[in-house]
């Protein structure tokens, strides 16, 4: 208890003035008011004075020393009509007061600042044991281990009651580094690349209701209290990953990796047969074409020759479309910087993508690869 804090116990011994009815009346309207031995007082007032005003905020205020100890009361004298209307006037003009309302400022910030430094506190420490998870379940993927090696992490395991988290991490981490293998081909196309990122995240979100492999496992182990011959210990402590929030929560930072809303990537679509009508009409997909000439400067004609041929022929490979098709197959997926060795020299080579409202009515633009370092 900070020096100079006097705790107040405050009981319900309120002025014999008041019915009942006008008692709850007055508490509804005015829920900082107080009484102590039948005299009213300020409990919003009383234990600011305890914290104090910051002398900037408080220049020129002066909290009352009555409401402070409450020790506001109506004399005897006079009517019982005279007296309510002392009172409640009383009770009014403290309300309104530039004193009162700077100690309700003082008295909620108080109360954000302690809810603020709980939360953080909180969320320091729950960080802190997603984190331990996270590195440990990204050792056992990265070296393609078993879900239980190592004794060390077995008992890891027992002494945090991380088991669960362990196996929902291995698992998305699995999925996520087989999807990462696949975007590093040297002949992923960004089409390919929007089908491989689109069945991740169905895989993802159908652990929602069917949990992977290794959180079975984990489930199962957690509900028998055992992990193969371990015995397995709670701690009221720790708090585990909530499943569905953090499913969730990967699946929507997935879909924001999706781009392919863009007019361009669109038009690139027309040439995944996968996605044609069953039976398409011969200009099928003739606007798309021409947009893609257009942005890529490439014939137009020659290009629709050779979209034509290929809705005639969909097995063949027209020569009139390599140019768009080999546009698709060189569009970057990525801006990830590709090193390699020239000559006995190091070289970083690098693609780039911005979006520019000022040219192009707002539109991506992707700019020539080049040897960023000699």
């Amino acid at each position: 208890m900070k020096k100079g804090h006097k705790r107040r116990y405050i009981n319900n011994d309120w002025p014999d003035l008041w019915s009942a009815k006008q008692t709850e009346d007055f508490k509804s309207k005015n829920p900082w008011l107080g009484s102590k031995n039948k005299k009213l007082g300020c409990l919003v007032c009383s234990s600011v004075n305890s914290i104090g005003i910051d002398k900037e905020q408080g220049q020129g205020v002066s909290l009352s020393r009555e409401w402070m100890n409450f020790e506001i009361q109506v004399s005897g004298q006079g009517s019982r009509t005279t007296s309510l209307s002392i009172l409640r006037n009383k009770v009014r003009k403290h309300a309104l007061s530039k004193a009162h309302t700077q100690a309700v400022k003082v008295a909620e910030q108080q109360k954000e600042a302690a809810i603020e430094n709980a939360v953080e506190t909180m969320t320091e420490s729950y960080m802190k044991e997603t984190e331990a998870v996270f590195r440990t379940a990204y050792h056992l993927a990265k070296k393609n281990r078993p879900f239980s090696d190592h004794e060390s992490l077995i008992e890891l395991q027992e002494l945090n009651e991380f088991i669960c988290d362990l196996g929902l991490m291995y698992d998305t981490l699995h999925e996520l580094s087989l999807l990462s293998q696949e975007l590093q081909s040297r002949s992923i196309t960004l089409l390919r690349a929007e089908h491989l990122l689109k069945r991740s995240i169905r895989v993802i979100q159908s652990f929602k209701e069917s949990p992977g492999e290794k959180y079975s496992e984990a489930l199962e182990a957690k509900q028998t209290g055992e992990y193969r011959s371990i015995a397995l210990k709670t701690n009221a402590k720790l708090k585990s990953i909530n499943p569905g929030q953090f499913l969730q929560s990967l699946v929507n930072n997935l879909e924001k990796r999706l781009s392919f809303e863009d007019e361009t990537i669109m038009d690139l679509s027309i040439l995944d047969q996968s996605k044609w009508p069953s039976k398409p009409s011969i200009r099928h997909g003739e606007e798309q074409v021409k947009r893609l000439c257009k942005r890529f400067n490439l014939c137009t004609d020659q290009a629709l020759n050779g979209m034509r041929d290929l809705l005639e022929e969909p097995s063949s490979e027209p020569k009139d479309l390599k140019p768009l098709m080999n546009c698709m197959k060189t569009f970057p997926v990525g801006t990830a910087e590709c090193k390699l060795s020239l000559g006995g020299k190091q070289l970083v080579i690098q693609t780039y993508t911005w979006d520019n409202s000022s040219y192009g009515n707002g539109k991506k633009y992707i700019g020539p690869a080049f040897p960023a370092t000699p």
